[in-house]
């Protein structure tokens, strides 16, 4: 379990680091293979990170402003999840929490880092610019290591709890958690719909969604028939699964759309713009000739 809770917090370093030192938040969908291959369960961590990016779609990192540490609910929640062999409801249900709690981390974190404003300052006024590089690396290492050994702590020495815990709640909590991990998705997708939402492109959601549930429901109308034709035994069915990658392919041909539509515009304001500028130019160069 040591050298599996320092994998972890290996994977945990790395993400906070580049988090901190280029501003990229690595999302759990990138996070949830990666534990799951230092665990040696790339194809469930896989899984996990798709469901836990679900969760956490509407999370932004803006600034100081941290609603939820998507990052650690994910490594933790999968890490978790995975080293008790428990199904993606654990690892949601768990993440969220973790998510919440390590923002205190963040926050003590941002006390010591606003103390060292006055000798940046320093630095500069001095112009010793080799000492103010030297501790702005010095804090891009310091910053994940609190990360890195909760989550070292946590896998080495609180699994073991957190398994007595799960075995010792009843049926009916279980079954909540269930619940809670198919809730808990809708609720990512409305956090990130009430930053998108705008009047402009509302209708391609309601198109797309038209898409899907009609598009399903006349594939399982027309498979039977054109199996029946071919001799077959019978229509497998035809799932809103199906449809993932073609509503894919179709919204991103209409986002390629509209950003070409949106640099021609902008080229023709500019170019108007510039055609009325050069008369105003034309008649100070005069005057003043």
């Amino acid at each position: 379990m040591i050298v599996q809770a320092l994998l972890v917090a290996c994977v945990m370093y790395f993400a906070k680091f580049f988090d901190w030192i280029g501003q990229i938040g690595i999302r759990p969908l990138i996070l949830g293979p990666l534990v799951g291959l230092v665990l040696g369960h790339p194809v469930e961590g896989v899984l996990l990170g798709a469901s836990l990016e679900l969760v956490f779609i509407g999370a932004i990192m803006i600034g100081g402003s941290v609603p939820q540490d998507y990052m650690s609910g994910a490594i933790l929640g999968a890490a978790f999840s995975i080293l008790l062999n428990e199904d993606a409801s654990v690892a949601i249900t768990l993440a969220v929490p973790i998510s919440l709690a390590a923002t205190l981390i963040f926050q003590a974190e941002t006390i010591v880092w606003t103390a060292l404003v006055p000798m940046y300052d320093k630095f500069l006024e001095e112009h010793d610019f080799k000492k103010y590089s030297m501790l702005h690396y010095l804090t891009c290492f310091i910053h994940p290591l609190p990360y890195a050994l909760v989550t070292f702590l946590a896998i080495a020495f609180g699994t073991g709890s957190i398994q007595t815990f799960i075995n010792g709640l009843p049926e009916w909590v279980m079954h909540g958690f269930s619940i809670a991990s198919g809730l808990l998705p809708a609720l990512g997708f409305g956090m990130l719909l009430k930053m998108l939402w705008d009047k402009s492109v509302v209708c391609f959601f309601f198109i797309g969604f038209f898409a899907v549930k009609y598009m399903t429901s006349f594939m399982n109308t027309l498979l039977p028939a054109i199996q029946s034709v071919k001799g077959g035994e019978g229509a497998t069915g035809f799932s809103a699964t199906s449809m993932t990658m073609p509503m894919a392919i179709l919204s991103a041909c209409i986002a390629v759309f509209y950003f070409f539509e949106d640099s021609a515009r902008n080229k023709q304001a500019q170019s108007r713009q510039v055609v009325q500028n050069e008369p105003a130019k034309s008649e100070k160069e005069d005057f003043f000739s």
